[in-house]
């Protein structure tokens, strides 16, 4: 059995498909974690030869909108 991966052109168009990572804010700095994130990100850039943008830091917003909810 072989270990390689055989990729081949589709005979047909195929429309573009957003794919996002989504965690918990509480694993946000964890550094397995954000190893596991940066793998995804080059292996992504790798298959695709896409740039796969950072996402920003939103500590902010969610703490906003969990105040928001409490009241």
């Amino acid at each position: 059995m072989s270990a390689e991966l055989a990729v081949f052109e589709l005979p047909f168009a195929v429309p573009p498909v957003q794919v996002d990572m989504v965690w918990h804010q509480r694993t946000r700095l964890m550094v397995a974690q954000q190893w596991l994130r940066e793998g995804l990100s080059a292996a992504s850039e790798a298959a695709f030869s896409i740039s796969v943008a950072s996402s920003p830091d939103t500590t902010n917003a969610a703490k906003k909108r969990v105040r928001k909810t409490k009241k």
